[in-house]
């Protein structure tokens, strides 16, 4: 390692130089999961906290990539774990957005903010329950996550599973909060979603043990739904 190190600085390489795009040979490296490379980098003095032309850091292009030795790597080398991208994401929210399970539980365990937000007020756990990660979920609110943290415009995480049909994070949203059933009788937007997009499953599950008129709700998907409806009160 010190010889390709060695090697590098003899050669006349600038660890940190950049190209059009403000990227360095880190967040090439980390950002396509060459973790030799990175360890060689890291080594010959490479700067951790260089930001490319979307401010990402090194640690949030792994992050997002989900590539696990590269994380670990430079958050052992120092890298900060609250860097915001341009958009405001945090390198835990990165991971939590594309599922990356393996790389969440790092982050979490080295310290990671499990309710910092971006610009648009999206933390870790609503980011996981939008794209349907019940494994980054149930990790998250078993760190302590807050399961009913919303955005700017009032998106919750159960809120935003209704939407996009994800029935078993709904659930596991459901059963981490004692409130939740309350939230949906009285905002009905989950619901109200969960219709729109045909998703029967996910109205079953809002709907199950609670005394509301499912008929009014489903109305608003039109005549094909008020049979299954039926059924369901």
């Amino acid at each position: 390692m010190k010889a390709k190190c060695r090697h590098l600085q003899d050669s006349g390489f600038t660890v940190d130089e950049t190209d059009g795009e403000g990227t360095t040979s880190l967040h090439f490296a980390a950002g396509n999961g060459y973790d030799e490379v990175v360890e060689v980098l890291l080594n010959a003095g490479a700067n951790l906290e260089t930001h490319d032309r979307s401010d990402q850091t090194p640690l949030i292009s792994a992050a997002s990539g989900g590539y696990v030795e590269v994380v670990d790597l430079l958050i052992r080398a120092g890298a900060n774990l609250e860097a915001k991208a341009r958009n405001g994401t945090m390198p835990l929210g990165s991971a939590a957005e594309f599922g990356h399970v393996e790389v969440v539980k790092i982050l979490i365990r080295a310290g990671a903010n499990l309710e910092a937000k971006d610009k648009g007020g999206w933390s870790p756990i609503l980011a996981a329950a939008r794209g349907g990660y019940v494994d980054v979920v149930d990790l998250l609110i078993r760190a302590g996550a807050c399961p009913e943290a919303k955005d700017y415009c009032g998106w919750s995480p159960i809120l935003a599973a209704a939407w996009r049909g994800h029935v078993d994070v709904v659930e596991v949203l459901r059963k981490a909060s004692p409130n939740s059933s309350t939230h949906i009788i009285l905002e009905r937007q989950p619901w109200d979603l969960a219709v729109a997009y045909g998703d029967a499953d996910v109205v079953d599950l809002l709907t199950r043990g609670e005394h509301v008129d499912g008929v009014e709700v489903l109305l608003k998907a039109g005549a094909n739904r008020l049979e299954w409806a039926a059924t369901k009160i």
